[in-house]
């Protein structure tokens, strides 16, 4: 089986920290501040246009001129996090932490870099220092959560995932449904497969367009030898994405545990088919052997 999640990206921008000239400074002084704020500002656009290399570009001025701008430093971070530049956004971000130790957005951004790197204990470590300065940051919360999935601290993940609903805004439905998948997840991994069925529903309601929801709720339900109903749901996944191996191969199997061997070996063949037009050759070679099994099984029984 393979369970989805995604990472609740940090998209806040710190425009609170963006700092004007003291009226009383020298006119060179002025001058370059000034400079140093349009290249902020202009910056701050360019992460809403998502153009995030001019962004590096905007901030790198600021920081030039103004190599004390903590806010640059952060919003540098964030624009090489969207990069996939993980090195160069832990180095901003910890810059920022270090010229302004209670800005909660780069250690929400830096942790989220760790995270990506698969460091999770120092992504933690972060998440937790987010925590102790802002306690109601449900994106804190969320992030440790996938952190400590990772480590297969479910009970832990559970926990936070749980905060995550609490505090989150009921008006944010698409991210609700996420956070509601990836508690099912971790559900399943504890081996509440009911429980995991019930936030899987809860995250369908939400968002009935996500694909990978109705694979995990048909997970659950293979779990519980409820076959007809997770062939209802890989039916709905598969019409959402026509190309889903994985869905495939699992109404293959729930097929074959119902008896209707011709159709599961109609979708094996399918889900092989895609596994190698994605060129994965390990989940192909997989999907062949059970073919090859199922075909035998077949012939005995004849």
């Amino acid at each position: 089986m393979k369970y989805f999640r995604e990472i609740l990206v940090s998209l806040s921008i710190t425009l609170a920290l963006l700092i004007f000239p003291a009226a009383a400074a020298a006119l060179t002084l002025i001058n370059m501040e000034m400079s140093a704020d349009e290249f902020f500002r202009v910056g701050v656009q360019q992460l809403q246009r998502q153009n995030y290399q001019e962004a590096v570009k905007d901030f790198t001025a600021v920081i030039d001129l103004k190599a004390d701008s903590a806010a640059a430093f952060s919003n540098r971070c964030l624009a090489y996090l969207q990069l996939e530049e993980y090195e160069s956004a832990i180095a901003d971000c910890s810059q920022a932490v270090e010229l302004n130790s209670q800005n909660t957005e780069s250690f929400l951004n830096r942790g989220l870099a760790y995270y990506r790197q698969g460091n999770y204990a120092s992504a933690i470590a972060d998440y937790n220092q987010v925590l102790k300065l802002k306690p109601i940051d449900f994106r804190a919360y969320y992030n440790r959560a996938l952190a400590k999935s990772d480590l297969q601290h479910y009970q832990e993940a559970l926990s936070d995932y749980n905060q995550t609903l609490s505090l989150m805004p009921i008006q944010d439905t698409f991210q609700l449904a996420t956070v509601y998948n990836d508690r099912g997840t971790t559900r399943l991994m504890l081996n509440d497969n009911l429980g995991a069925i019930v936030d899987f529903s809860q995250s369908i309601y939400l968002n009935q367009q996500d694909y990978r929801t109705y694979f995990n709720r048909a997970c659950a339900n293979q779990r519980l030898s409820n076959y007809t109903a997770a062939i209802e749901d890989l039916t709905l996944a598969l019409k959402l994405n026509p190309n889903y191996a994985e869905a495939y191969a699992n109404r293959g199997i729930a097929y074959y545990q119902l008896g209707n061997e011709q159709q599961a070996l109609l979708d094996l063949q399918k889900a092989a088919n895609n596994f190698l037009f994605q060129e994965n050759i390990t989940a192909y070679q997989q999907t062949l052997d059970l073919l090859k099994q199922l075909k035998g099984e077949e012939t005995v029984i004849a």
